[in-house]
């Protein structure tokens, strides 16, 4: 029963993944501000829900609730993590560096808020490698 459960869990969170995607490329896709700002909103609420998911699975583990979510989260946030990696080692490399000083307080500010960003996207990758494994899942009957 608690793999039922379990997988209804992991639909949700697929479901909001594909939706938050979906409100990315409408924000992307026009040059409305309050459209763009609508769907920026919706796309957070669906971004915190799929995390609070994740956090839930996590919680309910029992040491095989790993294998729900492999390859395709797996992928993408490794990805997203790199790239974020990236951006923040870059700010820092530019703060070491002389600017006028408006530019380096509106730099330092930047690199600030990406820092604590990454700092918490880091911790929802573990949180996420953990649940990724190589197994397949328990088959449900």
């Amino acid at each position: 029963m608690k793999n039922v459960q379990m997988l209804r869990l992991v639909r949700l969170v697929g479901i909001c993944h594909r939706s938050e995607q979906i409100f990315a490329d409408a924000i992307q896709s026009s040059s409305s501000k309050e459209f763009r700002g609508c769907m920026g909103q919706i796309r957070q609420v669906l971004h915190e829900f799929r995390f609070q998911l994740l956090l839930e699975i996590d919680r309910l583990g029992d040491g095989g609730s790993e294998a729900y979510l492999k390859g395709e989260y797996a992928t993408t946030y490794a990805s997203c993590e790199s790239s974020l990696r990236y951006v923040v080692d870059t700010y820092r490399h530019v703060l070491n560096k002389r600017l006028p000083p408006h530019a380096t307080a509106m730099v330092k500010r930047q690199y600030e808020q990406l820092r604590m960003l990454y700092d918490q996207f880091s911790r929802f990758v573990i949180v996420l490698q953990y649940l990724v494994d190589d197994r397949q899942p328990v088959a449900v009957s």
